[in-house]
């Protein structure tokens, strides 16, 4: 099968008529995310990071819900945000 199958068939910019059917949103962008809790539809955001401006949307109304792939556990620092001397105590917070 053809690795084109996923894509959408629809232009860019019809993005958020789409979004205006949708039940749900799935995806990796916070910001898409944040558009579809604006227009009341549910979303959930693959995001490691977090972003303040879907805490809102999050906590108060409870449409954005956001998943993180790598649990933070205590100890453990974001790969982006250490420097080299972190690793060990990624490895220990691992454990």
């Amino acid at each position: 099968m053809p690795r084109t199958w996923y894509r959408n068939p629809y232009a860019v910019e019809d993005i958020h008529h789409e979004l205006y059917y949708a039940d749900l949103l799935y995806g990796d962008s916070a910001t898409m995310a944040c558009e579809a809790g604006c227009m009341g539809i549910p979303a959930i955001c693959m995001d490691d990071r977090g972003r303040g401006y879907t805490d809102e949307l999050d906590k108060k109304y409870g449409l954005v819900y956001k998943f993180r792939l790598f649990p933070a556990r205590p100890g453990m620092v974001h790969p982006e945000k250490r420097g080299d001397s972190q690793g060990d105590e990624n490895k220990k917070a691992l454990a």
